[in-house]
Order: structure tokens, then sequence, then C-alpha cells
């Protein structure tokens, strides 16, 4: 180790995340926390520091929360652990949605202006509970503090394209974020995502995700929409299963990446059991997810002519995602051909129309 201006725990620690977030050797930024955590092992930024470096460069969850354990035992108050485990608790693998936003209400209570903690609460906001005038407050709030927070600008990117669906601003941000730091993996991914929604060269937008895994070759949502980048516009359905498979096998619990692997399975392998696994396992990560609910629906009434199980799939799907057209139609042929039930059927489509046109 080199030789520090400081050897107090606190500051190697933050020297170390500091590295963390410039991307420098990560069995670098390990040894200078396990250096500060030998100095004093009841360190609490030290402790924090580690669990982040174990949650998001070593990808291991279990190690990074018995860390953020440990330290919030030693300190219940201690705001970077409270948020870190926020942050976990937000994981796919995780899902503790409830308990993720207690731990940032209690972290902003302590610190009103923890940047970090408003980014995440922000994505909730967006992703978990669609408040979305509320997720915007927080995202701007976490800007107006420090405008050159990546991850801050990125989730507010990402939140002017999925909920505004203004893919301009969107890249106008993430331009800014890459200027700041080009190695910012999620936003090149997300960069590859608009450019997959807005421009007909789907070459350029696959050249972003290429770029994204250069940067992490284990960035599993990259993974994902490379393979229905591969998928859906490209049609190599082989080099698609590949990148589904690496990102489930990288990320087994992301739903939509599951049911569009499946899909693939069913539509061009005609693999109709590993269709329906992979329908499965999409429903155990969220059972609420609209697109694997209709597609198992349809894998119900094609494959096994389970023509009730199938009408209960749909019937889910547009109890959550109400305007879904595909959805819409599919319930409406078999309303028609198992149940005759002709005027709901009708109806169905009739306000489908009428959407439509509105």
């Amino acid at each position: 180790l080199r030789v520090y201006d400081s050897d107090e725990p606190c500051d190697v620690a933050h020297r170390a995340i500091l590295m963390m977030t410039n991307h420098a050797s990560v069995p670098d930024a390990q040894a200078i926390l396990q250096h500060a955590l030998a100095i004093d092992p009841n360190n609490c930024d030290a402790l924090a520091g580690m669990a982040l470096l174990a949650h998001s460069k070593l990808r291991d969850p279990d190690r990074a929360e018995q860390l953020l354990y440990r330290a919030l035992a030693l300190d219940p108050s201690h705001a970077d652990s409270l948020c870190h485990l926020g942050g976990i608790y937000l994981d796919d693998s995780r899902k503790k949605y409830a308990e993720a936003e207690v731990l940032f209400q209690k972290t902003l209570a302590i610190d009103p202006h923890h940047v970090t903690s408003l980014a995440f609460y922000g994505l909730l906001l967006q992703e978990i509970t669609k408040d979305y005038s509320g997720a915007e407050r927080m995202m701007l709030r976490a800007i107006r503090i420090n405008p050159v927070h990546t991850d801050s600008l990125s989730h507010y990117g990402t939140f002017l394209g999925k909920v505004h669906q203004n893919y301009a601003a969107s890249n106008v941000i993430y331009d800014r974020v890459l200027s700041i730091d080009p190695l910012h993996v999620n936003t090149i991914c997300n960069k590859g995502l608009v450019t997959q929604v807005t421009s007909r060269n789907p070459d350029e937008a696959e050249a972003f995700y290429m770029r994204a895994l250069a940067a992490d070759p284990a960035h599993s949502p990259t993974y994902g929409f490379l393979g229905l980048l591969l998928h859906s516009t490209k049609k190599n359905f082989t080099a698609a299963q590949e990148a589904y498979e690496t990102s489930i096998r990288l990320l087994p619990s992301d739903a939509t990446v599951l049911s569009n692997y499946g899909h693939l399975l069913f539509e061009h392998r005609n693999n109709h059991s590993g269709a329906e696994s992979a329908y499965r396992d999409s429903l155990r990560a969220d059972p609420l997810h609209p697109p694997a609910l209709t597609n198992y629906g349809i894998l119900l009434e094609d494959v096994h002519q389970d023509y009730r199980g199938a009408l209960r799939m749909y019937k889910r799907a547009l109890e959550v995602e109400p305007t879904n057209p595909a959805t819409r139609c599919q319930y409406a042929l078999l309303l028609t051909n198992f149940e005759h039930d002709f005027d709901q059927a009708e109806s169905l489509l009739m306000a489908g129309i009428v959407e439509e046109k509105n």
C-alpha cells in the first residue's frame, strides 16, 4: 500500500470508494478497505465501503448485507450503511421494496442532502410505486445538490425516457454522464436502449451494448437488452439465445429477460418445455409481469389446450396492464372461441379501439 497523508480509517475508506468510482482496480480498492478495517475493525465507513464493493463490484449481496448489519449494529444512524442496505433491498435478488423505502426515509431524516439515497428513492418511486411526480422531485433534488452525481443524472435520464418518452432529453443527460464518466456502464447500456427504440440503425445500438460489456463483462442488463435486439430486430436467434442465457446466469431473477427467453424458445426453437420453464421462472420472479402472463397464456392455449388456465393468465395480465393490445386480442379471441362470450369479447375490442383513437 502506498503512503497516504492520513491513515485514519474513515479517510482510507473514502479513498477506496473514490477509487471504485473512478474504476480503479477492484483488488486495490479491496486491499485499502482491508487496511482500514485492520486499523479499526469497527469503523462504520470502512464496513460500508467494503459492503459497497461486495455488492457493486463482486456481486455478492449476501456478504454486503452482513457487513451492513454489522455497521448498523455499531451505529444505527450511519447514513451510508442505511442507504447501501436499501440499495441491496431494491435488488431483483431481494425485492424488499417496503423495507428499502423505510431505509431511504431514515437516511434522509438523518441527512436530507444524502444524494445517493435521493437517487435510489427516486428510482423506487418510479419503478415500484409508480409515483412519478415524487420520483422526479427526488431525482432533481439529488442533481441540485450534486450536479455531477452520475447515478442521479443517469436515473433521471432513464426517467425522462420511460415516463415521458422524451428520448432526446434522455440522450442529452446520458451524454452529460458519459462526459463525466466515460465508463458509466448503466448509462452506456441505456444509451444503447434509447438508440434501439429511436433509431433505424440496430448496429449503432449493438455497438453501445458491446461498449457497455467492454466496461463491465458481467453486466446482466446489457446482455438482456442485447438479446432482445438480436432476437426481435436482427433475427439472430442463436446469438440472442446466448445473450439471454448469459444474462440469466448472471441474474436468474430478471422477469423480463426470462419472459423474452421463453418467447424465443417457444417461437423460434419449438422448445415448449423450455419456454414453459422460463415463463414459470419469470412469474416466480414477478407474479404480475404482463408479458410473461400473456406469453404463458398463449402456451397454455396452444400447447396444452388449457383454455381456462389461459383465460386466467390473460385476465391477470389485463388487470395489471389494461391497455395492452396483444393481451386484449388474445383474451377476446379465447372468450369468443372457448367461452362463446361474444358480448364481452366485442366490448374488450371496442374499448381498445376507443383508447387507440384517444
